[in-house]
C-alpha cells in the first residue's frame, strides 16, 4: 500500500495532463461510436435520392425523450443532410475511423464469417489496407460534397423549375461516380480479401 501512495505522489504533478488525457479518450471513444449511428443516415438517406431532406434522429433519450440530431453538431448555415453526411465522412477520415467502411465490410466480405475474420485481420494488420479504406471513404465524402456544390450553384443561377429535375440527376451522378470511383479501392480490398483468406 505504501509502494502504491508513493507511485500516486510521484503522479500529482501530472494531474491535469492525467485528466486531460482521460477527457480526451472519453470525446475519441463517444466519437468511434457515433459512426455505428451515422451508419443508417448513410445507407438509407444518402443513396435514396428520392429521401425527403429532414432532419437525422442520431439518438433518442429514453428517459427525458430528448432527441439528438446530426444537425445539432453543425452550424445553422450547414444543415443540409448530403453536407453534413459528407463532412462527416471527411471528417472520420481526418479521425483515421473511415465512416464508409462499416457499409464497404459487408459488401466486401459477403457475410461470411473467415471473410469478415480476414477483414478484420488486415484492417489491423496492414497499413495499404487501411490506407485504401481511408481512400474509399475520401472519394465518398468527396463526391458528396461536390453534389452539395453543385445543387448550391444550381440553386442561384438555374430556375426553380430546372433545378426540381436536374437536382435529381446531380444526385444520381454523384453517386454513379462516387460507386466508379470507388472501385479504385475496392478493387484492390477485394482482392486483398481474396488472398488473406486463401491463405488462412
Amino acid at each position: 500500500m505504501r509502494e502504491v501512495l508513493r507511485l500516486l505522489g510521484y503522479a500529482r504533478r501530472y494531474t491535469a495532463h492525467l485528466l486531460g488525457a482521460v477527457v480526451l479518450m472519453t470525446v475519441a471513444g463517444a466519437s468511434t461510436g457515433m459512426i455505428a449511428l451515422l451508419i443508417g443516415p448513410i445507407l438509407y438517406t444518402v443513396l435514396d435520392p428520392a429521401a425527403i431532406d429532414k432532419p437525422v434522429e442520431l439518438y433518442s433519450d429514453p428517459i427525458f425523450h430528448h432527441k439528438i440530431y446530426l444537425s445539432d453538431f453543425f452550424s445553422a448555415g450547414h444543415h443540409n443532410v448530403w453536407t453534413m453526411i459528407a463532412f462527416a465522412i471527411l471528417g472520420s477520415v481526418l479521425l483515421r475511423r473511415p465512416l464508409m467502411s462499416a457499409g464497404l465490410k459487408p459488401f466486401m466480405t459477403k457475410g461470411e464469417p473467415h471473410r469478415s475474420a480476414a477483414w478484420d485481420r488486415l484492417s489491423a494488420a496492414s497499413p495499404q489496407f487501411r490506407r485504401l479504406e481511408l481512400l474509399f471513404s475520401t472519394i465518398w465524402g468527396v463526391a458528396l460534397l461536390a453534389e452539395c456544390a453543385a445543387r448550391l450553384v444550381g440553386a442561384y443561377t438555374l430556375p426553380v423549375t430546372t433545378m426540381v429535375w436536374l437536382g435529381t440527376v446531380i444526385t444520381l451522378g454523384a453517386i454513379a461516380v462516387a460507386i466508379v470511383a470507388g472501385g479504385v479501392a475496392a478493387g484492390p480490398i477485394q482482392k486483398m480479401i481474396d488472398a488473406e483468406t486463401a491463405a488462412s
